[in-house]
């Protein structure tokens, strides 16, 4: 009877410290794991922001990614109100400067890819489409008057990679230039850059991905 007591009270200590244990563990594991993913957000190497947000979309017959912008926002602007996609350029780039937590990433940059940004195949000259989002970057930019911003111009990694860098800069010094046209402060635009074939947001391996690739973005420098 004793021994059997006593079995029987050991029994009753052991488990409760068992499902303590395990339920330790448990949490542990939760934790080590969301520190994990933070660890790899915060590690991701520069201009990699477009290609973590995985947009979607298709290719035009011209060869020009034509991304799926979602539903219409409005954005309510001091002297303008703008129309735009959900995915847009335009609402990502607002959200990103109005929201005070959001801070500037001075290692990685804050890249935001145009969606709506063309060029005619091989050259410079803007499609008569892309004014349209010039026009509404130019009203934000207006909006937020300490920001400051550096547009990039990229390619895919068809043929000569000096002659992909100096088409990426021409296509990225006429968005500047048509910004400045289009009424925005010298000392908002900190410079332009073209990049060629460096840092692409999409697989180069496919037609889809060329097409994404082939873009212009504007970094935020100061908001």
């Amino acid at each position: 009877m004793h021994e059997e007591h006593l079995e029987k009270s050991n029994t009753g200590l052991i488990l409760p410290e068992v499902i303590v244990l395990i339920l330790i563990a448990l949490l542990f594991s939760k934790c080590h794991y969301t520190g994990a993913n933070a660890e790899m957000k915060e590690g991701n190497p520069e201009h990699t922001e477009a290609a973590l947000e995985a947009p979607t979309g298709s290719v035009d017959s011209l060869g020009n990614f034509i991304y799926d912008e979602g539903e219409m926002i409005a954005i309510e602007l001091p002297t303008d109100t703008l129309n735009v996609g959900k995915f847009s350029t335009e609402y990502k780039l607002y959200t990103f400067l109005a929201d005070s937590t959001a801070t500037l990433d001075t290692t990685n940059g804050n890249w935001f890819d145009f969606t709506n940004v063309r060029f005619k195949t091989g050259s410079s000259v803007m499609t008569d489409s892309s004014v349209n989002q010039l026009k509404n970057l130019v009203s934000i930019i207006k909006a937020f008057p300490n920001s400051k911003f550096k547009i990039g111009g990229y390619t895919d990694n068809t043929g000569d990679s000096t002659t992909n860098v100096a088409l990426s800069q021409k296509r990225a010094d006429a968005v500047s230039a048509s910004i400045k046209t289009l009424g925005v402060a010298n000392t908002q635009l900190t410079g332009s850059e073209g990049y060629g074939p460096l840092h692409p947001v999409g697989d180069n391996t496919t037609t889809e991905g060329k097409a994404m690739n082939r873009r212009v973005s504007v970094n935020v420098k100061a908001k």
